[in-house]
Formats: structure tokens, C-alpha cells, sequence
């Protein structure tokens, strides 16, 4: 692969500075590319590139309609070399090939999306004193946009920052993450190929101290949209303050699984494979109700189905029960004090559910998913 990798202004570029990166097959940390790796000069000129195309440019300017014919091409290139995309998603990124097709065909499906929602306009009106003054809520491009992503979804994170980032008008530069840049790149193959004004869409490879810093610190950048680690965050925000920037931060650290010292180890299997991607969000407890990252008991006790996909909280043997990280009552509704346990309880709220509860001990009685204390209906496995 050519380090010419930096798509800047509509053209290919190496890194002026002439640095590279190489970048690993995780599988088995053999060299697959070589690709450029900026220098704090790179992010300058993107920026400069990206101000010159959205004060004077084609791209914000031109009617919705014609902004949609662009991401829908895009949208049905990315279609046409789909498996293409999805095997080098897989050696790049180290996600089963499976997960990588599906994520190839939600990466195009969005920018369909976006190019569908930008030709329906939605405008708000509102009455004011005056019979003669009509006063309407305009919405407008917002600028120069800094999108940083991370490795877990190379392609698909690419996607949901670009398709609404471009589909309204504006100029943005795509950081992704130094380890997985791979579909970023072929992405940016289709964006030359479908050809999108210059300066509308651009690809700047690099750390995120050199580049990631220069997008979220310049003056001549609107609006920075991260997605990563809260430390990181943190300093992107610090980064953005000084010049007042909008920023949109999606950070880590959230719905740890809290494995506690009395726990039976030698009773569970190790995680079953089910956490297809290796990444953060797949894991999260609350965000699948399969809870993906799961260890099931050697021998589960027969209690309901119920059973068979709630995630694994702590095990009783006296009693071969279990208490759950979800709320389930039974099929009338429970009032909070009659949710109280003798055995130690968890707080943890089921998928969809606002409310924290203290969680009974399960029963072989039959269970309905429900939350005792707002009666929300969670996701049904059945």
C-alpha cells in the first residue's frame, strides 16, 4: 500500500514530514500496511483546507438534493465492494469477518439514511405577538467539523460521523484511530472516486497528541466530535475550551461488571465467545439484553427461560438460585418493599429500565420481564 494516505484537499498526500506507521494484523501482530503518519503541519493544512471549502466552497452551498446524490453513490460504492471492505475490516481490526460484513452493510445504510433525512425538511414555527411576523426555526451547517473515532468499529464509527456531518452541509476531517485505519482509507478511495468538492471530506492519519490536538485546539474548527476513552476526552475538551468550540464526546468506562472476591471462579466457564468484536461496547451489561460477555454455570439450575440469557450476577448454592444484574417480578407487578431480599442484592436496572431496584432471589415460578417499580417491558428473547 502506498503511504500517500493523507486525502487532503481532494488529493492524496504523505505526511510532510515523511513519517509512517505500521500497521498489525492482530491476530498474529504481522505488518499488513504501511501507512502515512501526520505530523502536527498535516491537521494545519486540512484545517485551512476545510475553512477555505466551507467560507467559499460549493459543499454548504449547494440545494439538499444534490448533497444526498453524493452519499447515496457513496452508499452504493461501499455496497459494490463490500466484501472487500469486510475482509480487510477483519485483518485490521481483528473482528470476526461475520461482524465485519454486517458492519460494511449498517456503514452504508447510514449514509443512505442521512442523504433520505436531509430532502425532508422539518422546519419549527412559533407564534409570536405580532400577526404580521412569522418566525421559523432555520437549521444550518455548522462549519469546519474535527471527527476523531476509535478502533472498535473502524468503518461503521467513520459512517456516523461523516453521513450527518456532511449530509448538512459541512466541511469535516476524519481522525481514526492509529491502529485501524485501514477502511478509513478505502472509504476515502470512494469519496475521491464519487467526487465530492475539495476540502468537503478529508482523512488525516496520525496520534491523537499531534493530530487529534491540532482538531480539537484550532480556532478555525467548529466543532470537534470524539469518540474514545474519558481521559482523552478530557483533554480534548481542555483542548476545545479556549476557543469555545462545540463538542460532542461519547466516552468509555461505563456499566463495569463487578466480579466480587467470594465469587465460585472454578464453577463458571470462561466467557463464552459471544463478544464477537472485541470491543468496549459489546460488553457494556446493559446495553444488549444477551449481555454479550457472559460466563454461564457448568450446570445451570432449571429455573425459567428467563434463565437462560439473564447475565450472571453471583451464585447461591443454598438455595441454587441466583440474584441477577436485571429487574424481573413476577407476572403481578411487586410493590418495592416487597422486592426486599435476605440475600445480598443488586441495584442494577434492566435494559430500557430507569429504576434501580433491590432484586429478589429467582424462583421456579414463571417470570414475566418486567420491572417491579414502573412495570417498562424489557426486551423479549422468546
Amino acid at each position: 500500500m502506498s503511504t500517500a494516505n493523507l486525502f487532503i484537499n481532494g488529493e492524496w498526500k504523505s505526511a510532510l514530514d515523511g513519517g509512517t506507521r505500521e500497521i498489525l494484523n492482530p491476530a498474529n501482530n504481522q505488518a499488513i500496511a504501511t501507512v502515512a503518519d501526520a505530523s502536527v503541519r498535516d491537521p494545519e493544512v486540512a484545517i485551512a483546507a476545510a475553512r477555505k471549502a466551507f467560507d467559499d466552497g460549493a459543499w454548504p452551498r449547494m440545494r439538499a438534493g444534490e448533497r444526498a446524490s453524493y452519499l447515496f453513490k457513496l452508499a452504493d460504492a461501499i455496497d459494490g465492494r463490500a466484501e472487500e471492505f469486510a475482509v480487510l475490516e477483519t485483518r485490521n481490526n481483528g473482528k470476526p469477518l461475520r461482524e465485519a460484513k454486517y458492519d460494511v452493510a449498517d456503514a452504508a445504510n447510514c449514509f443512505r439514511y442521512y442523504a433520505g433525512l436531509i430532502t425532508k425538511p422539518q422546519g419549527q414555527t412559533f407564534e409570536v405577538p405580532d400577526p404580521n411576523i412569522t418566525t421559523m426555526v432555520v437549521r444550518e451547517p455548522i462549519g469546519v467539523c474535527g471527527q476523531i473515532i476509535p478502533w472498535n468499529y473502524p468503518l461503521l464509527m467513520a459512517a456516523w460521523k461523516l453521513a450527518p456531518g456532511l449530509a448538512a452541509g459541512n466541511c469535516c476531517i476524519l481522525k481514526p484511530a492509529e491502529a485501524t485505519p485501514l477502511t478509513a482509507i478505502k472509504l476515502f478511495e470512494l469519496i475521491a472516486h464519487v467526487g465530492f468538492p475539495p476540502g468537503s471530506a478529508q482523512l488525516v492519519l496520525g496520534p491523537g497528541p499531534t493530530v487529534g490536538h491540532a482538531l480539537a485546539a484550532s480556532p478555525l474548527v467548529d466543532k470537534i466530535a470524539f469518540t474514545g476513552g474519558t481521559a482523552t476526552g478530557r483533554k480534548i475538551q481542555e483542548a476545545a475550551t479556549g476557543n469555545l468550540k462545540k463538542t460532542t464526546l461519547e466516552l468509555g468506562g461505563k456499566s463495569p461488571n463487578i466480579v466480587f472476591a467470594d465469587a465460585p471462579c472454578s464453577e463458571f466457564t470462561p466467557a463464552r465467545a459471544r463478544c464477537a468484536a472485541p470491543v468496549r461496547a459489546c460488553c457494556c451489561k446493559n446495553r444488549s439484553p444477551t449481555a454479550s460477555c457472559r460466563a454461564w454455570p457448568k450446570q445451570p439450575t432449571k429455573l425459567s427461560w428467563a434463565t437462560d440469557w439473564i447475565p450472571r450476577r453471583r451464585w447461591d448454592h443454598s438455595s441454587a438460585a441466583a440474584t441477577w444484574s436485571a429487574c424481573w417480578a413476577t407476572s403481578k407487578p411487586a410493590k418495592p418493599r416487597e422486592l426486599q431480599s435476605s440475600a445480598a442484592a443488586s441495584a442494577s436496572p434492566m435494559p430500557g429500565c430507569g429504576m434501580a431496584t433491590s432484586l429478589p432471589r429467582l424462583s421456579s415460578q414463571k417470570l414475566t420481564p418486567k420491572c417491579a417499580l414502573c412495570a417498562k417491558k424489557s426486551l423479549d428473547p422468546s
